[in-house]
């Protein structure tokens, strides 16, 4: 692990509780990782206002935003892939006819239609920012993903028909039980971790990820150090060449763990020869 010079991890079912708490001990490594040389990435279905909100001091973290749709880094939005509003009015009047409540997701708020305001509640667990507007198929706000929630949890069965319709132009990937949503075509968070990568001089065999789920899959296939939560979905297994505990067992600060150790007698090392102790 003495290469590893960056970590991105997954949020929700992956860092995050299944309750969707945020473990306390991960500020405490990520800050020690930075003083070392390590760089942590939040790599996220979330959207840019969310993630700043839940990371406050997010001054030494980049992120990857809308599962690589916005880029996030050094304080500013270093990339974003915007969707036509004419093309994303379309995907919404398809998600309702799929019996979705389709949101509309910026980097700067998500919308709602007037009519899904019952389930603002339920929205509010993953968008810090939400704006209701009187017909969201004729929104015209920027927007970089379009998402199909799913209050009863049928996003994997209801699959099928968004990759028949969209999968052709767009890149549309299963975000948890209760999420379908699309991007540009080539937008993953495996691409926007790439581009980062590249902006820092950090290589592939330099990093490490954590995923659960399907948008994760590029992520994790790209970076030479891949681990699966051990609540992970049906064939990620596939995907990652580590697994790790459950998101309620803190899967990925134990490795995490692992990492500070491993760079903390590389840094001491230097210091024990030079000392003589």
């Amino acid at each position: 692990m003495a290469e590893i010079r960056l970590v991105a991890t997954d949020l929700d079912a992956t860092l995050l509780t299944s309750k969707g708490t945020l473990p306390a001990q991960f500020a405490v490594y990520a800050q020690e990782l930075a003083t070392m040389g390590v760089h942590t990435v939040i790599a996220s279905g979330r959207s840019l206002h969310t993630l700043q909100k839940m990371f406050p001091r997010n001054k030494e973290m980049s992120f990857i935003c809308d599962n690589g749709a916005v880029l996030y880094a050094n304080g500013q939005v270093q990339y974003a892939s915007l969707i036509a509003p004419a093309t994303y009015q379309r995907m919404c009047h398809f998600m309702r006819r799929a019996g979705a409540v389709p949101v509309v997701c910026g980097p700067t708020s998500a919308y709602i239609d007037r009519r899904d305001i019952k389930h603002r509640n339920a929205l509010a667990a993953s968008f810090a920012k939400i704006e209701v507007v009187s017909d969201i198929e004729q929104l015209t706000a920027s927007a970089d993903k379009i998402s199909a929630f799913f209050p009863d949890g049928h996003s994997s069965a209801a699959l099928p028909a968004f990759e028949q319709t969209y999968a052709d132009n767009f890149a549309v990937v299963v975000a948890g039980e209760q999420w379908v949503d699309i991007m540009n075509l080539g937008v993953s968070k495996g691409t926007a971790l790439a581009r980062l990568g590249s902006d820092m001089g950090i290589t592939a065999k330099q990093m490490m990820a954590f995923g659960n789920t399907d948008n994760d899959i590029e992520m994790l296939r790209l970076v030479s150090y891949s681990y699966i939560v051990e609540n992970a979905t049906y064939g990620m297994e596939k995907v990652a060449r580590f697994r790790t505990a459950s998101c309620d067992d803190g899967g990925v600060l134990l490795v995490m763990q692992q990492l500070v150790s491993s760079k903390r007698r590389t840094y001491t090392r230097p210091l024990s020869w030079a000392t003589g102790r």
